[in-house]
């Protein structure tokens, strides 16, 4: 392999790595859709809503403690 042969070489695989790189830079870009959430951000909620998570999460800890105490006597 001549000298000229070997920089054509060296040329055409530093094309098809700039090529690999771009490709792959580009994965990291990607768009989300716009149903999916951001990081770190929070919906906001209605109070109604609130006050049936509330609600709910307050019968669960009945259960529990209800449960607790059934238990011991």
């Amino acid at each position: 392999m001549n000298l000229k042969e070997l920089v054509a070489s060296l040329r055409r695989d530093a094309d098809e790595l700039e090529q690999l790189d771009r490709m792959l830079s580009g994965l990291g870009q990607a768009k989300s859709s716009g149903t999916a959430r951001k990081a770190g951000r929070r919906g906001v909620l209605s109070a109604k809503a609130r006050a049936a998570i509330s609600k709910a999460q307050k019968e669960r800890w009945a259960k529990v403690r209800a449960a607790k105490s059934g238990k011991k006597g």
